[in-house]
């Protein structure tokens, strides 16, 4: 494919991503039988607004940020790369270094969408009550995976990620502070796990208060497998990988080297940042509440989970702007003691 009519297809494919993404934030997200939160139906946009005039700000900007802002992120993110020329690309890395971490979509984004649809369609209760909302939010958000896609093998945006194996050699991942950010993470995430983090209007299973765990254990003893088998792996699974992946990122240094590159490569494989699982439980929690099968309050271990979720998601940031820029100003430093060094080598003229 030539270079301009790569670039038609990619500003095509940006296009029906911001449509797309217009009308899912407006169009109704789920169609009710039953009036909640003061209508029948309620977009992205005005659950919000319902929800921060009901007297829930909190669960208001969750929505508001994870679900709204967040692809908004993504999508100025393509918006750039597709837009900047390579030379633009290559002089301004380190500034869009700053949104590549939230903007970039990895193999766990699209396993993540991928289950969300297979739900979406194939989830009886699911499928009757997503509205129109829905099906735009994930026409844009495969709208901007395949613009990512083509966007991939662009030598100037792959300059901008910071690889997992140079990372494990920064020395700003060995410190203190990083260190509590993990064990805070790690302690929030088991709480968020095991302490109520639903409160559902009707008993289901016995009890109408459920933690993440106990809510997967009881989809599966009902018998609703696909439901509670995409709750485990986007509740679950792809968080504990990837505090997982920044344990081995922190403790690389200790292991021999021969070891170390290894290690830290397959980590990365199961680790990869990804952002969508935690946009799917918030847009899932949105629907219970706008639905009138969950109460709008966040309960503890929903606040403990949004907790470790910010906290991984500022230890990647950490792993893409500070250990990067630590390596470089190492590497400054060595060329500069280089060239010192090579200085006074030097034999002096007659």
């Amino acid at each position: 494919m030539t270079l301009g009519g790569r670039r038609f297809l990619l500003g095509c494919a940006v296009v029906a991503a911001a449509a797309c993404l217009a009308l899912a934030v407006s169009l109704p997200f789920v169609r009710l039988t039953r009036p909640a939160l003061f209508a029948y139906g309620h977009s992205l946009v005005s659950g919000v607004s319902a929800l921060a005039e009901a007297g829930q700000p909190a669960l208001a900007g969750l929505v508001l940020v994870l679900a709204i802002f967040l692809p908004l992120i993504k999508l100025l993110y393509l918006v750039l790369l597709a837009s900047l020329p390579s030379e633009e690309l290559g002089r301004s890395a380190s500034q869009l270094r700053a949104i590549d971490w939230l903007g970039r979509w990895s193999p766990h984004d699209i396993l993540a969408v991928g289950m969300a649809l297979v739900l979406m369609l194939g989830h009886d209760a699911t499928a009757q009550r997503s509205g129109g909302g829905t099906l735009f939010f994930a026409g844009a958000v495969l709208a901007m995976l395949l613009a990512y896609a083509w966007l991939r093998g662009d030598a100037s945006a792959r300059r901008m990620r910071a690889p997992a194996a140079r990372a494990a050699h920064a020395t700003a991942l060995r410190g203190l502070p990083f260190g509590a950010l993990l064990v805070l993470a790690a302690t929030t995430f088991v709480l968020g796990l095991s302490l109520p983090a639903v409160w559902l209007t009707a008993r289901y299973a016995g009890s109408d208060h459920h933690s993440l765990a106990g809510l997967v254990w009881a989809l599966q003893r009902e018998g609703d497998w696909l439901l509670g088998g995409t709750i485990l792996v986007l509740a679950i699974v792809l968080p504990a990988m990837r505090l997982l992946h920044l344990l081995t990122l922190m403790l690389s240094r200790a292991l021999p080297p021969a070891m170390r590159g290894r290690l830290v490569m397959a980590a990365e494989i199961p680790g990869r940042h990804a952002t969508a699982d935690t946009m799917i439980l918030v847009l899932m929690l949105f629907a219970l509440v706008a639905s009138g099968d969950a109460h709008a309050p966040l309960q503890p271990g929903a606040w403990c989970f949004v907790a470790s979720s910010a906290l991984t998601m500022l230890a990647y940031a950490w792993i893409n702007l500070l250990a990067p820029s630590a390596m470089a100003q190492a590497s400054s430093l060595k060329a500069r003691l280089a060239g010192l060094a090579a200085t006074r080598a030097r034999p002096e003229g007659p």
